[in-house]
């Protein structure tokens, strides 16, 4: 009997411990740099290779893309802004 009693106290705690983390976590992840970052872009007629350069230049971010997507000749109109 007294054994059902500690082992409900020790779940209990346990399951404490995970709300308890869950919580904490998606507060440190509202302050992450993603969500902070304001960045605004407009760009014409340039290749994607270009874009990503150009956030890259502008931010923290860094993209890795294979040579297929950097050789493509379609051309984009970006007009960006966040606030």
């Amino acid at each position: 009997m007294e054994y059902l009693k500690i082992k409900r106290k020790i779940h209990a705690v346990c399951v404490m411990l995970c709300l308890l983390f869950t919580v904490n976590s998606s507060l440190l992840a509202e302050l992450s740099y993603a969500q902070a970052t304001r960045l605004s872009l407009e760009l014409s007629n340039v290749a994607i290779s270009d874009v990503f350069a150009s956030v890259e230049k502008n931010s923290e971010y860094v993209f890795f893309f294979s040579d297929g997507v950097s050789s493509s000749r379609t051309k984009l109109i970006l007009k960006f802004y966040t606030n």
